[in-house]
């Protein structure tokens, strides 16, 4: 498999939020830092701030943690490669970089792996550049989004179409992390099952899901498993956002954030607005400021009302689980990261949130954007595809109506006579009412070439109505390519961050063999 890689301007592409962009192109000014700035600082040193010491030397935690760790990593050269990393963070050797996502049906989407892998890349940087950091991965599941669980898809070469398994039944608030391997892995395991003679690494993926269905083994540790063997050998370290005893040591930032919950929502509010009027937007509902925290029970999620949480900070903290506002914060507090791997959706919450992380004390690790990636067997063929998917119907509408009232005002005060603030008023009347004609257009065409690009393209590689990396599964590409597109995709995330030296941030283009039919691979 080759490691060519063509790049595009990353902030240049259609699909993320207009902060991103902004962040990536370092126009946020004073109210954000530009991530280029941020990966400097995150090279260069560690965020300062008092607070108590991560959690690594707390045997309590640290002991029942690491043998589920142990247990779960693929070989004894990976767990040897975790047990000396441990150790240097034990000993305050090392600092890390921390990254994570909520389980996905067959590993959750592509860019779940790219996040890993970025964190393992900058994490050798900045080991590199004389900083010794460790990358760690947080599993959120405790979370309790099935639709987001099950959207990612497969393509089956064998029956020539995408898969996507059925959501399992059940309670609506339950933990996915907790679901039963037996109910929620049947899919992918059967699919695994018929994809092991693919190599190494899909044969121990097959192995992980026929045993997790066969022993009932919780969804999130099978993810754990998984995770852990695409990355073997890396130093990566996992933790789980529903483990207890980690919920437990955060009492006292619980009871603080919880006292304090209406001043933290106004701050974030305050932040949010501030956001709004540069033009980008606030992440956070109010919704979800109003709902910080969530209580376990069992299984599954609790919601907690107004009644509940003003008792809230009385409950047992390990039955607590965060809400999107108080995770960051509990990660911060208890791991006292030297970055933070983000994506788009994350970066506006983090932003959003950077008033109540100073409220609380907690210093604000440097956000560095995770990879971003499209699989192709035609790099050429996909830049051209995305090229055209960088066409914003929306933006181009906007700048052509621009141009076109300009043109129109001046024909109406030379060829028909009209007085200036006359041609102009009545230039805005007719490109408003023609406006969104110009962008109907504008996106059928925009259809009619994507059509004609995508009947070039495999399916797999340019899926209509989404980036590639947020619809197929993770587990199928590593199924699929093998060990050999894991190290591919570690060489891109280190590419990814060293473009980031030049603040030239990039959208990957990697190249991978045809995948051979079932049948041939067997």
């Amino acid at each position: 498999m080759t490691t060519a890689i063509r790049s595009l301007p990353l902030s240049d592409q259609a699909g993320f939020p207009a902060i991103f962009g902004a962040w990536l192109r370092g126009e946020g000014g004073d109210l954000m830092p530009a991530a280029a700035e941020a990966w400097t600082g995150f090279l260069t040193g560690s965020p300062s701030g008092d607070g108590p010491p991560p959690i690594w030397n707390d045997d309590g935690w640290t002991g029942p943690w690491w043998e589920d760790l142990s247990a779960a990593m693929p070989d004894e050269a990976s767990r040897a490669a975790a047990r000396a990393n441990l150790g240097r963070l034990r000993r305050g050797e090392a600092e890390i970089v921390i990254t994570g996502q909520q389980p996905g049906f067959l590993g959750g989407p592509l860019y779940s792996i790219y996040k890993a892998a970025a964190a393992v890349a900058a994490a050798r940087m900045r080991t590199e550049a004389g900083l010794p950091t460790v990358p760690v991965y947080w599993f959120g599941d405790d979370d309790d989004d099935r639709r987001e669980a099950f959207g990612a898809r497969i393509f089956d070469f064998r029956r020539g179409c995408f898969l996507k398994a059925r959501m399992p039944e059940g309670a609506a608030d339950q933990m996915v992390g907790a679901a039963s391997s037996a109910r929620w892995a049947r899919g992918g395991a059967a699919w695994l099952a018929e994809n092991a003679g693919r190599g190494p690494l899909a044969a121990d993926l097959s192995r992980l899901w026929t045993d997790a269905v066969a022993g009932g083994v919780p969804w999130g540790c099978l993810q754990r498993a998984a995770l852990l063997r695409i990355f073997r050998g890396s130093g990566l370290l996992a933790v789980s956002g529903d483990d207890s005893r980690l919920h437990a040591r955060a009492a006292s930032l619980y009871r603080e954030y919880l006292d304090r919950r209406a001043e933290m929502a106004r701050a974030a509010s305050q932040r949010g607005r501030e956001l709004e009027a540069a033009g980008w937007h606030a992440q956070i509902s109010d919704e979800s400021l109003a709902r910080p925290v969530h209580l376990k029970n069992g299984g599954r999620r609790l919601r907690l009302g107004d009644a509940d949480l003003e008792d809230a900070a009385s409950l047992p903290p390990e039955n607590l689980r965060p809400g999107v506002v108080l995770r960051s914060l509990v990660q911060d507090r208890l791991f006292r990261p030297a970055g933070v791997v983000v994506g788009p959706g994350e970066l506006a919450y983090l932003e959003q949130l950077r008033p109540v992380h100073a409220a609380l004390g907690l210093p604000r690790a440097p956000l560095l954007p995770r990879l971003f990636a499209r699989l192709t067997v035609d790099p050429e063929r996909d830049a051209a595809l995305a090229d055209l998917e960088s066409v914003d119907p929306a933006a181009a509408t906007e700048a052509v109506s621009v141009a076109m009232g300009k043109a129109l005002a001046a024909a109406l005060a030379a060829e028909a006579g009209m007085p200036g603030d006359d041609a102009v008023a009545e230039s805005r009347r007719l490109i408003r009412d023609w406006r969104p004609r110009l962008r109907d257009a504008l996106i059928r065409r925009r259809r009619a070439e994507r059509r004609s690009a995508l009947l070039a393209a495999g399916p797999w590689e340019a899926i209509p109505g989404g980036r590639q990396e947020r619809t197929l599964a993770a587990g199928w590409a590593a199924a699929v390519w093998g060990d050999a597109w894991v190290d591919m995709v570690l060489t891109a995330a280190s590419a990814h961050f060293r473009s980031g030296n030049d603040a030239a941030w990039d959208d990957h283009l990697l190249t991978v063999a045809p995948p051979a039919g079932i049948m041939e691979a067997s």
